[in-house]
């Protein structure tokens, strides 16, 4: 008993009067010191990893590594795109996400840059060197994308590697331009973290070196990520199970429907029938042994079934079973599994499944739902290209401080359907905002910075 009570002192339990021991082993264990700190430094590494003092690539990836969840293969996650509603909820988010295309705008510090601004000259040389690059790609970026955002989605993160070259003709002769944004199968490459889960690079795993490769030279999207982790996580890991219970549905159906859709036949011999000799396939005698009433009758009824013609003795009878229901558990069954996987991945199901009862204030807020899912994805998209490709353009071809004229990357924030509510609500805001303000504005609605010495239509006039 005494045992007992240590242990739940240690444990910070209660005792006979129920009142907390808390207070007890507080003040038998003597407290820590308070240790200064350096606000510029790190000091707790990441689980698992915080005993390594160097970069370490960590283990090929799975879907359930943590503490509650099965193990999902990424296998499993390809398998998973082969079904018709995951495939398509997945393809309509990147098709939403991407339908605008990649913009860029003239900036200073972040900010959009006005024709009147003294920066306004660079900044604009900038983003046109930037615009160039993107469009003078191997393989136009929008096709690389959109493998790289349907990747993202599927396994969590999508890596691509960025290959570069010399131009040797035009205006942009002798610089470093975009060549090529190859995509990397996740099979082909392990991340390599430091203690703290600060991502350094890519281990090949097939090749002949096993150098590590530097971050810098990827373009890696990355969604959901938790707990500093590079790989993040899959969109589509909520809806696992309700795929599998549709994976487990078809082939029930399908046994249904074999036995079920169609009548079965039911035979009943006539009184002291005769039975008949064994045939060959043309028809004659084979000499064995003779069918009994019973088999004849069943070899007459195959032969209706697959001719629909057939001869029975005088007195026999041919009756249909017919099954009560059309199957309607087994459909109302995938039909919730697809409502599920829907609203897994596209957060709602009115705005692009068929509602029989949804009414159209439903289905609007139901849009209004998809639509924040899909402003959240571009700007994921626009970080990522950004950082990887924008940056990296400016960087080596115009050095560290044209960093800061790095032009605004944006894939469009509102859909093209309301493109005549917004431009009349922005004509209405116009007399009333300031210059930065509009250029916001116009920006969310797509339209390119006026040139240098560009007035307004009606002031030109």
């Amino acid at each position: 008993m005494a045992r007992n009570r240590d242990k739940r002192r240690r444990r910070g339990g209660q005792d006979a009067n129920g009142s907390s021991l808390l207070q007890f082993a507080a003040a038998e264990t003597p407290a820590p010191e308070t240790a200064s700190v350096d606000p510029t430094e790190e000091y707790l590494p990441g689980y698992s990893l915080g005993w390594a003092r160097y970069n370490r690539p960590l283990p090929p990836q799975r879907s359930g590594w943590r503490w509650n969840q099965p193990e999902i293969l990424f296998e499993e996650f390809r398998q998973m795109m082969n079904d018709p509603e995951v495939s398509s909820s997945v393809r309509t988010l990147v098709k939403m996400a991407l339908a605008d295309g990649v913009q860029l705008q003239p900036a200073a510090g972040g900010r959009p840059v006005s024709n009147e601004s003294a920066d306004y000259a660079q900044a604009s040389e900038v983003a046109g060197f930037c615009q160039r690059n993107l469009l003078g790609l191997r393989k136009p970026l929008e096709e690389s994308l959109e493998g790289i955002v349907e990747g993202a989605l599927t396994y969590g993160h999508k890596t691509a590697e960025i290959t570069w070259k010399l131009a040797e003709s035009g205006v942009d002769r002798g610089k470093l331009i975009l060549d090529r944004i190859a995509q990397k199968d996740y099979r082909t490459l392990d991340f390599v973290v430091d203690a703290y889960w600060n991502l350094r690079g890519f281990l090949p795993r097939n090749a002949q070196t096993r150098d590590v490769i530097p971050r810098e030279k990827f373009f890696h999207l990355a969604l959901h990520e938790e707990d500093e982790d590079p790989r993040g996580r899959s969109s589509i890991r909520a809806i696992y199970t309700a795929w599998q219970f549709k994976c487990m549905t078809w082939p029930e159906y399908k046994r249904w429907l074999d036995n079920c859709a169609l009548p079965s036949i039911v035979g009943k011999t006539a009184p002291k029938q005769p039975g008949d000799v064994r045939r060959d396939a043309a028809g004659h005698p084979d000499g064995s042994k003779p069918l009994s009433a019973a088999e004849a009758m069943r070899d007459a009824l195959l032969g209706l079934k697959n001719a629909s013609v057939a001869v029975l003795p005088n007195g026999a009878e041919v009756d249909q079973l017919e099954v009560v229901g059309e199957g309607a558990g087994f459909e109302r069954s995938i039909n919730i599994a697809d409502s599920q996987i829907s609203k897994g991945i596209l957060y709602q199901t009115l705005a692009t499944n068929e509602a029989q009862f949804g009414t159209r204030a439903q289905s609007q807020t139901h849009m209004g739902v998809l639509e924040l899912l899909v402003w959240w994805l571009k700007g994921k998209i626009a970080a990522a290209i950004k950082c990887d490709l924008i940056e990296k353009v400016v960087v080596y071809n115009f050095g560290e401080p044209f960093l800061r004229l790095a032009p605004i990357v944006s894939l469009g924030d509102t859909e093209r359907r309301d493109w005549s509510k917004d431009a009349t609500a922005a004509a209405s805001l116009s007399p009333v905002v300031t210059d930065s303000q509009w250029l916001a504005i116009t920006n969310q609605l797509g339209l390119p910075a006026p040139r240098p010495g560009e007035r307004p239509r009606r002031e030109a006039r």
